[in-house]
C-alpha cells in the first residue's frame, strides 16, 4: 500500500510527502508534530482503539484536527456480535467494529473537543464484498446462512435486499471530525 501510495503522490509531482509504516498505536514521530491526522477504513482491524485515538491526540499539535472514517455497528450489542463475527468470518484480519457511542468516548477520553460525527450507510454488492477477500467455498455458505438467519437487529442493520438478481445488503460507516484544543 506503502509503495502505491508513494507512487501516486510522485506521479501528480509531490514531494514533501514522507511514507513510513507504523504502528498506530505508537506512532513514531513527536508529539505535536502534525496539524492534520487522517485514518480512514482501517481501526476495525486494531485491537487497541482508544489507544489509536489517544495516539492521534499526541502528535497533533494544539488546534489540529483529527479525521477519521471506519466501520460501526448498531449500539444493540446482539446486532454488533454478529455483524463483527460476520466480518471476521469474510476477513480475519477484522478486530472489532465499535458503536458511534464508543467511538465519542474514544475521543474525548483523549481530549478531543468539538466532535463532528457523521454516520452513512454503503450498500455492499455481496459477492463482490467476498470475492475482495478470496472468501473459501465452505465460509461463502456458512455467510450466506448467517445473513439469511441474522437475528431481528442484525438483519434490519444489514438490511439485505435482492437487486437486479444479485445481493446486496448494507455496512455502516462513520467520519468522527475532532479538534485538539488550544490555539
Amino acid at each position: 500500500m506503502l509503495d502505491a501510495a508513494r507512487a501516486f503522490i510522485e506521479s501528480k509531482g509531490v514531494s514533501n510527502v514522507l511514507f513510513q509504516e507504523a504502528d498506530a498505536t505508537a506512532l513514531p514521530f513527536e508529539a505535536a508534530a502534525f496539524d492534520l491526522v487522517t485514518c480512514r477504513i482501517a481501526p476495525h482491524h486494531f485491537p487497541d482503539v482508544p489507544r489509536f485515538v489517544s495516539e492521534m491526540f499526541r502528535v497533533l499539535r494544539p488546534g489540529g484536527t483529527a479525521v477519521v472514517i471506519d466501520n460501526v455497528v448498531p449500539e444493540d450489542p446482539t446486532a454488533a456480535r454478529f455483524i463483527n463475527e460476520f466480518e471476521t468470518i469474510r476477513d480475519p484480519s477484522h478486530h472489532w467494529s465499535h458503536p458511534e457511542s464508543d467511538w465519542r468516548s474514544f475521543f474525548e477520553a483523549a481530549g478531543f473537543r468539538d466532535l463532528h460525527m457523521e454516520p452513512f450507510r454503503k450498500a455492499r454488492d455481496y459477492v463482490l464484498w467476498l470475492d475482495t477477500m478470496s472468501v473459501s467455498e465452505p465460509d461463502r455458505v456458512k455467510l450466506r446462512a448467517m445473513l439469511d438467519d441474522a437475528p431481528a437487529s442484525a438483519k434490519a442493520a444489514l438490511a439485505p435486499e435482492e437487486r437486479d438478481g444479485k445481493l446486496w445488503f448494507h455496512l455502516d460507516e462513520i467520519l468522527i471530525l475532532g479538534k485538539k484544543p488550544g490555539k
